[in-house]
């Protein structure tokens, strides 16, 4: 064990190698013998490396990758773009190892090419069989764009053999099936790191130009799906107390639940239910307590009667024709609904998203007001609100004529997506529609 820490901490340049660098090699127990690698950084050296143990292709193939990130990745003076997530950062640096490290320092040499190939027709055989979903998308998406990175690499080789040739073409067939939205962006990803253009003329390069490199970082982000965080109350165009030094959140879309106080259903509305326990005395069943004893019809209550209960998102956009009228009676019908539009109305709060989502019910109240707060713009936040009707309880209602645009780069393509790999979510085209299929009536005309 001590020579293979040795060796390891050998191949670790001398410019980056710590007083001691903390080498960590597990033993495999997957079924194939895989352990996720792991390279460490602190202030510019490198502090400690995680490779598997065994002697599968797959494990092989990730210690050559992790030790790759020791000798090149930068680790020091390094900022990312506006915008940009260490997840893009992460899916950049492991194609620049398989597209530049990886022929610099390895080269032609066959065995080792033949297991880069190898394990990246595999993973993308498993990638074409699963079925992502919002939670593990990012980690399916690197998967993807890495093993694709591999494959354009020997491509050359995958043409001449049949048989592997046979097998690509049929991934191939899958992936296009499974992602047809943003086929298109991952095939430009792949061919930037391969692009002449793309890296200083001369001697063989092993970074970007700038501008490339913060171009790619933007597109691998807009195909990245990140989990929606909400932002505490706050009142409209106000703000909180000893809040004026700090500085409003860069987000997406901001997010407007405001205290709710009024029922979604009135109380004249309520039916009566008579029982022996309550706050209201029935002075009809008064005389039967006192002559009978009986105290079934005491007490008076008018429960909230709950219908279908799950989560509703609307698009407030101006085609949709939302009103807060139309909103407070969908409430009435739907009491035991939590209910919320979006739209590309910008809060005082985050003048730097793109929208702004408002939760009207929930929980059997809504909010108190003849307007509805932050309707009738354009779309712009389409997917993030579609991300954050994923993140509610179920069952998952969207109400939209799925005329997605603007916002973000690539968030037509995200939304799109996360419907496509959404099942549970069930998509009613207008507001007419929902009524009829949540409600059971026509919408009534009248509040």
């Amino acid at each position: 064990m001590l020579s293979e820490v040795k060796t390891i901490e050998a191949c670790v340049p001398v410019a980056r190698q710590p007083k001691r660098i903390s080498v960590n090699i597990v033993p495999s127990g997957s079924q194939h013998g895989a352990v996720a690698g792991l390279v460490g950084f602190e202030k510019g050296l490198v502090s400690g490396i995680v490779i598997p143990a065994a002697e599968t292709y797959l494990d092989r193939v990730i210690r050559l990758h992790e030790l790759l990130h020791a000798r090149h990745t930068p680790s020091k003076n390094h900022k990312l773009p506006p915008g940009v997530s260490p997840t893009a950062w992460n899916i950049f640096e492991d194609c620049m190892v398989h597209s530049r490290y990886w022929v610099r320092d390895i080269g032609k040499n066959p065995a080792v090419a033949r297991m880069e190939l190898s394990v990246a027709l595999r993973q993308l055989r498993e990638c074409s069989l699963a079925k992502p979903n919002a939670e593990n998308w990012n980690v399916w998406l690197t998967t993807v764009i890495r093993s694709m990175v591999i494959l354009h690499k020997h491509w050359d080789q995958v043409v001449r053999s049949h048989k592997k040739s046979r097998a690509w073409y049929r991934i191939a067939r899958s992936l296009n099936d499974m992602m047809p939205e943003i086929r298109n962006t991952v095939d430009n990803v792949v061919c930037r790191f391969f692009a002449r253009s793309a890296y200083p003329s001369g001697t063989f390069p092993l970074q970007m130009k700038p501008r490339f490199k913060t171009s790619t970082l933007k597109l691998i982000e807009s195909m990245l799906i990140h989990p929606q965080q909400q932002q505490p109350d706050t009142p409209i165009g106000g703000k909180r107390p000893n809040d004026s030094n700090k500085k409003p959140v860069a987000v997406e879309m901001g997010v407007y639940d405001p205290e709710k106080t009024t029922p979604c259903l009135p109380q004249s509305q309520r039916q009566k239910v008579y029982s022996r326990c309550g706050g209201s005395l029935n002075y009809g069943g008064l005389q039967r307590f006192l002559t009978q004893w009986d105290s079934s019809r005491l007490f008076l209550r008018r429960p909230m009667r709950q219908g279908w209960s799950g989560t509703i998102v609307i698009d407030a956009s101006g085609s949709m024709g939302v009103s807060s009228q139309r909103l407070i009676k969908l409430c009435s019908s739907l009491p035991g609904a939590t209910v919320a539009y979006y739209c590309g109305a910008v809060m005082p709060q985050h003048p730097t998203s793109y929208g702004t989502l408002t939760v009207f019910a929930r929980g059997g109240l809504r909010i108190d007001c003849q307007s509805a707060p932050y309707h009738e713009h354009s779309n712009e936040v389409d997917a993030a609100a579609i991300q954050w009707l994923t993140q509610q309880p179920g069952p998952r209602v969207l109400v939209s004529d799925l005329e997605f645009c603007g916002g973000a780069i690539g968030q037509v393509d995200r939304a799109k997506m996360l419907l496509r790999f959404s099942p549970d979510i069930k998509v009613i085209q207008s507001i007419e529609d929902a009524w009829r299929q949540l409600v059971g009536s026509p919408e009534p005309t009248e509040v």
